[in-house]
């Protein structure tokens, strides 16, 4: 006898589990809640998937139902999204869906802009206008190719520099006119002499000034 209450205690108790975790995954992908279907649409939707979260102004309002590719090479790829009813208020018909991530590599859910104030309500199983997602790929290759240009300017300037230090080099060791003008004292005073000697720089007479 005590052996059957115990059995059936524990089986109670496994029920008691099971249905908690039941309704608490579906309370999470908003299988008992009141919800509309929305569509939208991207060229490319950068590993997003089923079953991935879509937030309404950064809080969890829906999930995405199902990822379809297009009918010809050309379509774009095709999201249905099940949003809460409560959301009905803000997301309007000119509100825009754009893929996004936890972090750089997190994992992709849908972001469900505001419409304005004064655009109509979405009808259930309508599409919305969408933004380009951002592709890690392309920023990436990007921020290699800011870094090269800097590398290259970097290198170029490290050229400059060291032929500046060349030259000052030479100058200090009297290389050249330079070097030999300001390191050799006798061609700076002969130098200097010559320049004194030479005759004072006057005006044309008709480019003077009459008093």
């Amino acid at each position: 006898m005590f052996r059957e209450a115990r059995l059936g205690l524990f089986i109670f108790i496994t029920l008691a589990i099971l249905v908690a975790g039941v309704f608490l995954i579906g309370n999470t992908e908003t299988l008992f809640k009141s919800t509309y279907r929305v569509k939208t649409e991207f060229q490319n939707v950068s590993g997003l998937s089923d079953g991935a979260d879509v937030r309404v102004g950064g809080i969890h309002e829906g999930t995405v139902r199902q990822i379809q590719l297009p009918k010809q090479p050309d379509g774009k790829v095709t999201v249905v999204m099940d949003l809460e009813r409560a959301t009905r208020a803000i997301v309007k018909k000119d509100s825009l869906a754009a893929i996004k991530s936890e972090g750089l590599l997190g994992d992709k859910y849908v972001e469900v802009s505001f419409g304005s104030q004064d655009a109509a309500r979405l009808q259930d199983g309508e599409t919305i206008g969408s933004e380009a997602p951002l592709d890690i790929s392309d920023l990436l290759s990007k921020t290699n190719q800011i870094l090269d240009t800097t590398k290259t300017a970097m290198e170029g300037a490290q050229e400059t520099v060291s032929n500046l230090e060349s030259i000052t080099s030479k100058i200090n060791q009297g290389k050249g006119s330079v070097g030999a003008l300001i390191n050799n004292k006798t061609v700076y005073n002969q130098a200097t002499a010559a320049a004194t000697d030479l005759p004072p720089f006057s005006l044309p007479n008709e480019t003077r000034v009459l008093g």
